[in-house]
């Protein structure tokens, strides 16, 4: 399976929710491609706005301390 982002704009006018969701977004698909499950399901019954607790559970980046 090809997974194919666009670069995403980590520039100051996008704050840290939209960062948390396209990381959310990326982690999601690759882990799907990667476990061969299907795509839509949840996680942990967490939505988009729960997203960083998936992330970290991943530990697919680094969460500045400020936003934990």
């Amino acid at each position: 399976m090809m997974i194919d982002y666009d670069v995403i704009d980590f520039g100051a006018d996008e704050d840290a929710a939209e960062l948390f969701a396209d990381c959310f977004t990326i982690r999601s698909d690759v882990f799907c491609a990667e476990q061969n499950v299907d795509e839509t399901m949840k996680f942990d019954g967490l939505d988009v706005g729960d997203c960083q607790h998936f992330v970290l559970k991943l530990g697919s980046c680094n969460v500045p301390a400020s936003t934990q």
